[in-house]
């Protein structure tokens, strides 16, 4: 029987911190196959796997570190539970975490999204950790106040596992600022909102010093960045708003200076907390390096212009794709599957993002001479060829439905994954129903040749 809920904690170098946590997590009141503690080791140069690994929990080692989007979407892929239920390497579970959690979720219905329980600080003496605990630096009742995107952070958090697998879990391309941009993926696919659950509380190790709170902030103030470059078209960003964001910390400042007490305390480091998100949204909103990376999905005044950069062939990338949609089917006939996927994968990309090609190909695919070639095979072989991986691992996917339809036939699917997320999930993945068959990925290659001759003669039939 499959445990209820899976605790997953992403750890990098986290060899001080992680066995309380394993332990305050191994230790919930609950029967031991109502839930599972995984740690996934995130490229740790420490001895964390093996302190987290003695404290109780299942170990997942990644080779290198990647981010926690990464690290967390490797612990949803190997845990088994109907929940995952996240927190974090510095933090310490309550007693009544879990059983909370548990008891929110056997009367959630289709319309809680998540479950949010609430967050305080462990042993704040400092007056750096102080302060975060006067405002509420982690509240998730704060940031669900929030009336244009209601969100909670993730190291007091709970999702259903199908809903993370439907939408690919966690972006690995954002680092930070990672759990709001799954929260509106979410939210978008499935409605609902998050449930507050006051009863499940986490105990939160905060930036004892004011450098390292300083470093933390400018950190979120660049996942921030990220966040608008991606969704710039819904919150659009320009230099005059930023100049008046600054303009707006004058005041802040002058109060900061004369206040005294917890008051003038909350005051200044609210004012650090600021200035230092302005100084890391500034690092990427306005970079251009870090603006193609997280290329900008296009605004309202910007729909209908031109595209202005080009595909690795030298054409613009629309007039790429609808080349690259009439050749590829002729293309792949003459050769075998696994030799063509390599040809293809050995293309350049010049930093076009998932977003794009996905719009661009489906205009193609709509014209009423190609609609009969708009199927998950060609829509995935499109991703698999244009999408920028960049360093990441980018993998076509082929599998079947299982069972079998009526007749003894099997219904396929063909996907796209970057870094384990699936960046065109099929509605079966989520379900535990489809079985993957063949993988090719840009950087391994591919498996038998067997399994490849099933998977193209799945893309010859549209089967």
């Amino acid at each position: 029987m499959n445990p209820r809920f899976s605790v997953v904690i992403p750890a990098f170098n986290a060899e001080s911190t992680v066995a309380e946590t394993v332990r305050a997590v191994v230790a919930q009141p609950l029967a031991r196959d109502l839930f599972e503690c995984i740690v996934v080791d995130d490229g740790s140069s420490d001895r964390t796997a093996e302190v987290a690994e003695r404290a109780g929990a299942v170990v997942v080692r990644l080779p290198q570190n990647r981010g926690p989007s990464a690290a967390r979407n490797a612990g949803i892929q190997n845990a088994r539970g109907e929940w995952i239920a996240f927190t974090d390497a510095d933090c310490v579970p309550s007693r009544r975490w879990l059983p909370s959690f548990l008891a929110a979720a056997e009367t959630a219905d289709r319309s809680t999204l998540a479950l949010a329980g609430k967050t305080i600080g462990l042993e704040s003496k400092t007056p750096a950790a102080r302060f975060m605990d006067l405002v509420g630096g982690l509240d998730a009742e704060a940031y669900l106040r929030h009336e244009t995107m209601p969100w909670a952070p993730s190291c007091n958090l709970a999702y259903r596992r199908a809903d993370l697998l439907a939408v690919g879990g966690f972006d690995a391309a954002f680092r930070w600022y990672e759990t709001p941009e799954l929260h509106l993926r979410i939210t978008e696919r499935f409605g609902g909102k998050i449930l507050h659950v006051p009863t499940a509380i986490v105990m939160h190790r905060h930036r004892a010093d004011w450098k390292s709170l300083w470093q933390q902030q400018v950190i979120y103030g660049r996942g921030y960045g990220h966040f608008l470059l991606r969704y710039g078209d819904r919150w659009p960003w320009s230099g005059p708003r930023e100049a008046r964001a600054w303009a707006g910390l004058l005041l802040p400042a002058a109060r900061a200076a004369t206040a005294r007490g917890d008051e003038g305390l909350a005051r200044r480091g609210l004012l650090l907390k600021q200035v230092a998100q302005r100084v890391g949204f500034i690092s990427t909103f306005f970079s251009p390096r870090e603006r193609r990376r997280f290329r900008r999905r296009p605004s309202a005044r910007d729909r209908g212009k031109p595209a202005g950069f080009k595909s690795g062939n030298g054409l613009p990338l629309w007039l790429a794709l609808g080349h690259f949609i009439l050749r590829a089917p002729a293309r792949l006939a003459r050769s075998e599957l696994p030799v063509f996927l390599r040809r293809v994968a050995a293309q350049s990309r010049d930093g076009t993002d998932f977003a794009r090609v996905a719009r661009l190909s489906r205009r193609w695919l709509r014209l009423p001479l190609l609609r009969s070639r708009d199927t998950c095979y060609l829509r995935s072989l499109i991703l698999f060829r244009f999408v920028d991986a960049r360093d990441g691992d980018l993998c076509l996917h082929f599998g079947v439905d299982e069972p079998c339809l009526a007749g003894g036939r099997r219904h396929g699917h063909a996907w796209v994954s970057l870094d384990g997320r699936a960046l065109n999930p099929p509605a079966t993945l989520g379900a535990g129903r489809l079985r993957e068959i063949y993988r090719f990925s840009k950087l391994n290659g591919g498996a038998s040749k067997a399994d490849a001759t099933f998977a193209a003669a799945m893309i010859r039939h549209g089967d």
